[in-house]
């Protein structure tokens, strides 16, 4: 599989080529075309559940999907990691999208620019997995909180 990123501050484009061993494509996709080409892979949440959240605990999920790319990017698991990467791009764009989070959609922009940087890019920001890791554990904290 061959990853080609194109990161810029407002976008994130991933194109992967699929090649023989991987699933077979004819052309490559990038991960914006499959977000608008294709069903959501959480589509009850894009359907407006997502909206009802608030922002800790869409950060908290966007975390528990970060966590999993990690953990099969450490695994040596690309398909799986790309998958879990998509998944937390999905769930970003979602975030984008809610209303109520306009007022910090610049850190929820630089939140994907990083995690792009990270996961494809040259890692210009030097994250690490348990900066990432850390950084969205306590949103989950802070969502677990509010819920009780």
């Amino acid at each position: 599989m061959k990853i080609v990123a194109e990161i810029t501050p407002n976008t994130c484009d991933v194109t992967l080529s699929l090649s023989k061993g991987d699933l077979e494509s004819e052309a490559p996709i990038t991960l914006r075309q499959a977000q608008h080409d294709t069903e959501f892979q959480h589509e009850e949440l894009a359907q407006g559940r997502w909206f009802s959240f608030s922002l800790m605990e869409q950060l908290g999920n966007i975390g528990s999907e970060v966590s999993r790319a990690i953990s099969w990017k450490n695994k040596g698991e690309q398909q799986q990691y790309l998958r879990a990467f998509h998944r937390a791009l999905e769930l970003i764009y979602l975030t984008v999208e809610d209303k109520k989070n306009r007022k910090r959609l610049r850190e929820i922009l630089m939140i994907r620019e990083t995690l792009c940087d990270f996961f494809i890019g040259e890692n210009q920001f030097k994250s690490t997995d348990e900066s990432w890791q850390k950084y969205f554990l306590y949103f989950a904290y802070a969502a677990r909180k509010n819920v009780s």
